[in-house]
């Protein structure tokens, strides 16, 4: 059984790789090897795959909206892993999920999936699937599927190997979070500036599943923000403390620079759900020696008050003369023979790591004015989300979506038949006719203000031109203005562009436009920096469609695009936005839920998490070192659901339904030294 499992998952590996847009030996070549190191040393994925997690996904590039690099990932990981347990004993069993909430959690979901791609009209397959298809309920079904795939070896391994897999996915889920911490700092640095608060500019990282906006990475920062604590508890020399201390610094930036109040409300929730499961009596006891807690917590209420009085004195040289002066005085502690406070490096160090986070805080409160523009639109915004929420839920029409939903990825479907104002703005497909293929670029179907606001584009990469030139082959019913421009982007935000705009008149043929773009000069990119160079086009007329073929851009005596003539179907291609992204996201995990999976697959997923939560927090896994932590990231990931979708993120949700796993199979301490020894 196993072996056949194994089998099967490279099968689709293979077929999924050879079949990429940009490299399919190398694709084929990686899953192949990468089944073989799982193979050979079973618990190297527990780390590879969350470290890799924010960094498995081209679709800017490849176009792939269903699927992704990550997928190549898993189904390597899983045939590796299969094979192996094929040759193994049955393992000690230690935590132990019931069949039931298996089951009931599987079977709503593999309900919902179907219904959603009946709803779609039945299943087609299709490389480069959008969101309105029936592969779209792929799209979020694998989040689960693949987390329920890869549960029997994470057991195995659990079960086996003591604390070691523990923190070996600890260690992954940290570095993942490093990754995108470092990445947003990139994209900051790239467009506003580090310390300009002021601009509006909610960075994405390296979650590109937010060309349609979403909240891909507030959730995977609530969902990882505890294991940077997590690296600073556990680190084990001074050097490993340094790496989580740089983690615990860039992490705070990283999320305080979402200005999302939501993720606030999260990282709060989680990091007291830590402190209450690692402080309460069962937990650890505190290091003779150490400030007490009420100490710390006096000085960093002095620290954060000085901070805020230091800032509004000088800006962010008071900040850091207030931070200098402190490093003083705990120099001057540490040499004293009768020190103030306890001088060990740990103290010593948390004091410096606390400060920082303190100064990040105040530099966003006081650095800018976005931050204050949030919490000030906190009551609007609200009354809005109500409204949101009530007409997602009345896209539930008869008992059956009540009690199953309307299927998996329905949402962007049926959202804009109650709300005509927030319909759709722009759809992208492959059309082909005599063997030709093409592009078909749409417009909002009624909506004149929405025109424009989304488009087609490719990434192009290399030294700037002083002079481009687009041509395209292009195909009206209705005489259409078209918007063609070359820009300074990143994913859902332009800098500077060039641009043009040209009238495409009524025709039933093809006809050759060529057009200038003109505008301020672009600046070259530094190779250091995140700017991408974005060429588009969007459709500004609400109601109309064009088709386009064979499209060039020509600067510098060089072809810019790769796929012009759509031989390859929509790959290199995608559909992008700037601040419209309504119909593609409820904004709450509940509501979700339920218009994807009705009341049964809610209370089955209702089930399944509280089950998980209450074995990690009051349950036989309470006393393993890992329950708080798994306990504090999943505490985050639902508190962020309840301003936000997080199911229709299929990297995040699989991060998230791996920890929910977890909770049911984390061992007891007695059960695991016992296993372990």
């Amino acid at each position: 059984m196993y072996r056949a499992i194994a089998a099967v998952c490279l099968a689709a590996g293979l077929f999924l790789a050879i079949n990429h847009p940009l490299a399919p030996v190398v694709c084929a070549a990686s899953v192949v090897l990468w089944a073989m190191v799982v193979w050979r040393w079973p618990s190297v994925w527990l780390f590879a795959v969350p470290a890799l997690l924010p960094v498995m996904d081209f679709l800017p590039w490849t176009g792939w909206i269903t699927l992704a690099e990550f997928d190549l990932l898993l189904l390597a990981t899983a045939a590796g892993s299969y094979w192996r347990l094929a040759g193994l004993p049955p393992a000690p069993v230690a935590g132990r999920i019931p069949r039931s909430v298996v089951v009931l959690v599987l079977l709503a979901w593999i309900v919902a999936c179907l219904r959603g791609i009946s709803d779609a009209g039945g299943w087609t397959f299709d490389w480069y699937a959008g969101y309105l298809d029936a592969m779209n309920s792929l799209r979020i079904f694998k989040s689960l599927g693949a987390a329920v795939v890869l549960m029997p070896p994470m057991a195995d391994l659990f079960r086996r190997d003591g604390e070691r897999p523990w923190r070996t996915l600890a260690a992954g889920i940290a570095a993942g979070l490093l990754l995108v911490s470092l990445a947003v700092l990139w994209e900051r640095s790239s467009f506003p500036g580090l310390v300009d608060f002021s601009t509006r500019y909610r960075a994405v990282g390296p979650f590109w599943e937010m060309h349609i906006g979403g909240a891909a990475l507030d959730g995977y920062l609530a969902l990882a923000t505890p294991f940077a604590a997590w690296a600073l508890l556990e680190a084990r020399g001074r050097t490993a403390w340094a790496v989580a201390a740089f983690l615990a610094v860039v992490s705070a930036y990283a999320c305080l620079t979402t200005f999302s109040r939501g993720l606030y409300l999260a990282v709060v929730v989680s990091l007291a759900v830590l402190a209450w499961l690692r402080l309460r009596p069962a937990g650890p006891v505190r290091e003779p020696g150490a400030l007490a807690g009420s100490v710390r917590l006096f000085l960093a209420a002095a620290f954060l008050s000085l901070a805020q009085i230091a800032f509004r004195w000088s800006g962010y040289r008071g900040a850091a003369l207030l931070v200098v002066a402190a490093l003083a005085m705990m120099t001057i502690n540490a040499w004293r023979k009768k020190p103030w406070w306890s001088a060990g490096w740990r103290t010593q160090g948390g004091m410096v790591v606390t400060m920082l986070l303190l100064v990040e805080v105040v530099a966003v409160i006081n650095g800018g004015s976005f931050l204050l523009e949030r919490f000030g639109d906190g009551q609007q915004d609200f009354r809005g989300r109500v409204a949101h929420w009530s007409k997602g839920v009345a896209t539930l029409k008869g008992y059956a979506d009540w009690m199953l939903g309307k299927g998996l990825g329905r949402l962007p479907s049926w959202y804009p038949q109650q709300d005509k104002r927030h319909e759709l703005p722009a759809d992208l497909r492959y059309a082909s006719e005599g063997g030709n293929g093409y592009a078909r670029l749409a417009g909002p179907p009624g909506n004149k203000f929405l025109a424009g606001s989304f488009g087609m584009g490719q990434r192009i990469s290399g030294p700037l031109a002083d002079r481009y030139v687009a041509a395209f082959d292009v195909r009206a019913f209705a005489d259409t203005p078209l918007n063609v421009t070359l820009c300074d982007n990143y994913l859902i935000y332009e800098a500077r562009c060039l641009g043009v705009e040209t009238l495409v008149k009524a025709a039933p043929g093809w006809q050759r436009v060529e057009v200038e773009l003109t505008g301020r000069p672009l600046t070259p990119i530094p190779w250091y920096s995140a700017r991408q160079t974005v060429f588009s086009f969007s459709v500004l007329k609400a109601g109309s469609t064009v088709a386009i073929d064979n499209v060039s851009l020509v600067g510098g005596g060089r072809q810019w695009l790769g796929n012009g003539d759509f031989s390859q179907g929509l790959a290199r291609w995608y559909l992008s936005g700037e601040s419209y992204f309504i119909p593609w996201h409820i904004d709450n995990l509940i509501v979700e839920l339920l218009i994807d999976q009705g009341v049964i697959g809610l209370i089955a997923g209702v089930l399944f998490v509280a089950g998980a939560m209450r074995r990690l927090s009051a349950g036989e896994a309470r006393r393993n070192a890992a329950a708080p932590f798994v306990a504090a990231a999943l505490a985050g990931y639902l508190a962020v659901g309840l301003f936000a979708s997080l199911m229709d993120i299929p990297r995040v949700a699989f991060l998230f339904f791996l920890l929910c796993w977890l909770g049911w199979l984390l061992p007891a301490p007695a059960t695991r030294n016992s296993s372990a020894g």
